[in-house]
């Protein structure tokens, strides 16, 4: 079975997410999902198809893509779920992260496990997050 990146469920509800930032800028405890159940079809058929691509797959976070790539109407994807307020900021320990039907990890352990082996705490590594989202900002200006 093919593994995705990015993809989860809210535990509690069992609500489908893209998880578009796994923490965020001081804040390591907190991520910024998307739910998908709720989108309009074109967004929605949109969005699940850039999550399979390689492109997706490779990010370091899916919102690099979804800043990149605009939907069918040319809205970019990340500035138009932000601007229809779809995007939730949700605990990472409530996310459950669901690369296969048969695998799941809670988030908050993902992301201590990444930083483990990038030799730091999560802290730290939702720093490293923001820095290296920075800096890929800046080469594409």
């Amino acid at each position: 079975m093919k593994s995705l990146k990015h993809i989860g469920r809210i535990q509690n509800t069992g609500a489908k997410v893209l998880v578009v930032f796994r923490t965020l800028p001081g804040e390591s405890n907190m991520a910024l999902v998307l739910p998908v159940a709720q989108l309009p079809d074109q967004y929605h058929d949109s969005i699940m198809t850039l999550v399979e691509t390689e492109q997706a797959q490779d990010a370091f976070e899916f919102g690099e893509i979804m800043h990149i790539r605009p939907f069918p109407d040319g809205r970019p994807m990340l500035r138009a779920m932000q601007a229809d307020n779809r995007l939730l900021k949700v605990a990472t320990d409530a996310v459950m992260m669901t690369p296969t039907t048969n695998d799941t990890v809670i988030l908050a352990n993902l992301n201590t496990l990444i930083a483990e082996q990038k030799n730091c705490t999560v802290d730290v590594y939702a720093l490293l997050c923001q820095e290296h989202l920075k800096k890929k900002s800046k080469s594409k200006m």
